[in-house]
């Protein structure tokens, strides 16, 4: 109740004139609460002046938010305000339960840097890191201020804008599967090229054909960055917690004498994992825009980087010394909070993600996987174990989805599938059977695929005008087209790209933007534009 007090006091409290000071109290009390971690004498009483110390501190925060020269901080002080409020719940359970110092002295280290960080920005120290316009939205804008700035280039700011670009798509690039990685890297390698090109170019004819491949460049590479990240989220996902599971029954198994190092192989699985986690959300933020699911997301990725930096030590710790009560309890408190932290942030990956690309990833991947269905009797129960997996990420997604519709029936059959072919799995049946079953898995995710298609195409009707054109089920995809540049097409089809689509696309990004996040782009031809209409997404 009292941690609910401070706010309340939020809204009543007189603005004071000396922000910092107070803020420099609350340390000072929070320096005074540490003190009581050891011996427990007259914590409930300092705790108590360090909540309303820090309640002051809040109302102060709220009141100077809204003057003009610190709004360009309000995300910083928001994730700030929310990670206050999310330790403080956390301590809640932890007094609630039995005490643990090792989670005390974590909770009041998180406290020391929102207290820090909001005294910092407040004072006037903040950075262009801190301010709104950082990240959210980034890589988007860049793409699009860079299709702005084609017809006509400022060299110097063209090119910032292509490095900028390039750095963030490498980055995903490095911690993606092979064929990904060669695909970003390919495409970069060629944008970079061009741009070359474009700085020394003169011909006038060139300079044209230049800048609709370079269009098109970007295009391609930023849908094949959408389809890596979506690749990264599948593998991550489909088994959030698998790494620090792994890690945690490691402690309880691991024979006598025990050293650090037998734990070097599952920490460098779990610090890949985490890597890939943190990008695939950070990337998530700088495609979208919207504020309430960014400040969410940023949340999550400051709670996971912090119990980041405590996990692997504490959990080693608990591995040399397994008889530990207080160890144990730490690692188990680190682990709650991490899993839930975790399943909060994929609720909000769930909400930006394009459900049509990532069922075609989904089935992607199982038309790879059930490669193996047919080989030995180990490598087909690790492939149809990863198939249900990735059948229930689908599964859970779809049923929650808002931009797509599929029946009821569909996904009750696919629930059904996913059921019957994990107790084959986790039986371990009969090999043909096990095989049979993650068949029909895989063929309802198909079924799924089909629907989702035309349920999109419904969404998206397109003029009739495209009849000749006819549009064909793509039936993987590695089959969607990647580079609409004029190497890659037809006389005939290239009859069709005008040089106005690149207003078009230009229009469609202004338009969409809000939509088009972490999903499959794609060129929008003017003659399958509706004028007045909503512009589709995909053809």
């Amino acid at each position: 109740n009292y941690i609910s007090f401070i706010l309340e006091r939020m809204s009543s409290a007189p603005e004071p004139s000396h922000l910092s000071t107070e803020l420099k109290k609350c340390l000072q009390k929070l320096q005074d609460l540490e003190r009581c971690f050891t011996s427990q004498v007259d914590f409930t009483s300092q705790f108590k002046d360090f909540l309303t110390s820090l309640s002051v501190c809040l109302t102060l925060v709220h009141t100077a938010a809204s003057q003009p020269h610190n709004r360009l901080y309000r995300s910083k002080l928001r994730l700030c305000v929310s990670q206050v409020v999310r330790v403080l719940t956390l301590f809640r359970s932890l007094l609630s339960s039995l005490p643990c110092k090792q989670a005390s002295w974590y909770l009041s280290e998180r406290l020391r840097w929102c207290v820090s960080e909001l005294r910092r920005v407040l004072s006037g120290a903040g950075t262009e890191q801190d301010q709104d316009s950082a990240g959210a939205g980034s890589f988007l804008r860049q793409v699009d201020r860079a299709l702005q700035l084609l017809p006509c280039p400022d060299i110097g700011t063209w090119r910032q804008l292509v490095d900028d670009v390039v750095c963030q798509a490498i980055t995903i690039a490095k911690i993606a599967s092979t064929v990904d990685y060669k695909e970003i890297t390919s495409v970069c390698h060629r944008l970079l090229e061009e741009s070359n090109q474009l700085m020394s170019g003169s011909d006038r004819c060139q300079l044209t054909l230049l800048k609709d491949s370079l269009a098109a460049c970007l295009s391609s590479m930023e849908q094949r960055v959408n389809t890596a990240v979506l690749r990264l989220l599948l593998q991550v996902f489909s088994e959030p917690n698998g790494p620090v599971k792994r890690l945690v029954r490691c402690c309880g198994q691991a024979p006598q004498p025990r050293r650090v190092t037998d734990l070097d192989p599952l920490v460098a699985q779990l610090d890949s994992h985490i890597e890939r986690i943190l990008l695939v959300a950070q990337f998530a933020v700088s495609c979208c825009e919207d504020k309430s699911k960014v400040a969410e997301m940023r949340c999550c990725l400051a709670s996971l980087e912090s119990v980041d930096n405590y996990l692997v030590p504490a959990i080693t710790a608990f591995y040399l010394d397994p008889d530990s009560a207080d160890k144990r309890a730490f690692v188990k408190f680190l682990c709650d909070h991490w899993q839930q932290q975790l399943a909060s942030l994929h609720s909000q990956l769930d909400g930006i993600i394009d459900s049509y690309a990532f069922s075609r990833v989904v089935q992607d991947s199982m038309d790879v996987l059930s490669k193996s269905l047919d080989g030995e009797s180990g490598r087909m129960l690790e492939a149809s174990q990863t198939i249900v997996r990735h059948g229930w990420l689908l599964y859970k997604h779809l049923s929650t989805s808002c931009d797509v519709s599929v029946a009821f029936t569909i996904l009750d059959k696919l629930k059904m599938a996913l059921c019957k072919c994990e107790a084959a799995v986790t039986k371990q049946a009969h090999t043909p059977a096990v095989s049979r079953q993650t068949r029909l898995v895989v063929d309802c995710v198909d079924l799924i695929c089909e629907h989702v298609s035309v349920s999109t195409a419904s969404f998206t009707a397109i003029d009739g005008s495209c009849a000749d054109s006819p549009v064909e089920t793509v039936k993987s995809i590695r089959d969607l087209p990647l580079d609409v540049s004029f190497q890659s097409v037809s006389d005939s089809q290239f009859d069709s790209y005008r040089p106005q689509w690149l207003t078009n696309k230009i229009c469609e990004a202004k338009e969409n933007r809000a939509t088009r996040i972490l999903n499959l782009t794609e060129i929008v031809r003017q003659d399958t534009c509706k004028l007045g209409g909503r512009t589709p997404r995909r053809t």
